[in-house]
């Protein structure tokens, strides 16, 4: 069995362009701190992450959470299914937010679970093809109690010697 333990630190800022205003990114600045357990055992690669978002006055604080298992099915291909919760960290005092980051109320909390993938792009790795398509399964929160989809497309480029 191999372990790692890392974190990652996240440093959020508003951009220049109109889409705090618009309810499409949050208001910033934030700062996310995960800590991330990661180990093989046998053919699954399991990772496990905790985190806490130190929010703003327009962003309430909250806590992130999360479980990935996947397989490699070849040196360039993988597959995951993931876990993942957010749950604000306490109650909020009603406030003017912005958008879908309206604060106020009861802890705002999301639950996803998702299926993704890696490929790679060239033969050393260096670019690699990022995929994940999941729905969200519980979903509290202020402004809808609807479940939604979620979906993302990347490429990932990977810099610096190779080990």
């Amino acid at each position: 069995m191999n372990l790692s333990i890392s974190t990652y630190p996240q440093l959020f800022l508003d951009n220049p362009t109109r889409s705090v205003p618009r309810g499409i990114v949050a208001p910033g600045p934030s700062f996310y701190l995960p800590i991330e357990v990661n180990a093989r055992v046998g053919p699954l690669r399991l990772d496990g992450e905790v985190g806490y978002n130190f929010g703003n006055r327009n962003l309430p604080q909250s806590w992130g959470r999360g479980l990935l298992v996947g397989h490699e099915f070849s040196d360039s291909t993988e597959a995951y299914l993931e876990l993942y919760d957010e749950q604000d960290a306490n109650r909020i005092h009603t406030v003017q937010g912005v958008g879908n980051f309206e604060t106020g109320g009861p802890k705002q909390r999301e639950t996803t679970l998702g299926i993704g993938g890696r490929q790679a792009l060239n033969k050393a790795k260096t670019r690699n093809l990022l995929l994940m398509f999941g729905r969200s399964f519980q979903t509290v929160t202020v402004n809808s109690s609807q479940p939604s989809w979620i979906a993302y497309v990347g490429v990932q480029v990977l810099l610096g010697p190779k080990e």
